[in-house]
């Protein structure tokens, strides 16, 4: 292959627009993975009207506090997983669906934190832990040109 075409054949390669995907920040896993439902609430935060670059935060669990404020410690092994979602013109675009198929998946570590690298649009980012714990999902929009976002803290607690 002379070096004209091989040059040709990178180009096209890093012209691709690339896949979502999970930072080291998290511990990738199968998209076939469901979604941890549990506790008796779906928590909603919706950050759709402040666009930012790529997502990254933590998840954290609070606990009640006994005396004072309360606890709240990052979540080693929380599922967050990102959904594609239109929420322009929607009424409903605080209810989250079940169905959904997730683009990208991972499990935080130690750290509680995670990152995603997103085309531009808007998206869910669904945290879930076990059966007794809230699942709590953020609506955002990422917006080309943007490099940095704020980091997104996701609160978990046990449902009532």
């Amino acid at each position: 292959m002379n070096r004209a075409m091989l040059i040709a054949a990178l180009w096209c390669l890093t012209a691709l627009p690339s896949s979502p995907r999970a930072h080291a920040s998290c511990k990738p896993v199968p998209l076939s993975t469901p979604t941890r439902w549990g506790g008796n609430e779906t928590v909603v935060i919706d950050l759709s009207d402040h666009p930012s670059g790529s997502p990254r935060g933590e998840v954290v669990f609070e606990t009640d506090p006994v005396e004072g404020a309360p606890v709240i410690e990052p979540v080693e092994g929380a599922l967050v997983q990102v959904f594609k979602q239109s929420l322009a013109g929607r009424s409903d675009k605080h209810e989250v669906r079940k169905n959904d198929h997730a683009i990208t998946a991972c499990l935080t570590r130690s750290d509680g934190k995670f990152s995603f690298d997103l085309a531009p649009g808007e998206y869910q980012i669904r945290a879930s832990l076990n059966s007794g714990v809230d699942v709590t999902s953020v609506l955002i929009v990422v917006q080309s040109g943007m490099r940095h976002s704020p980091d997104i803290h996701v609160r978990m607690k046990n449902g009532t």
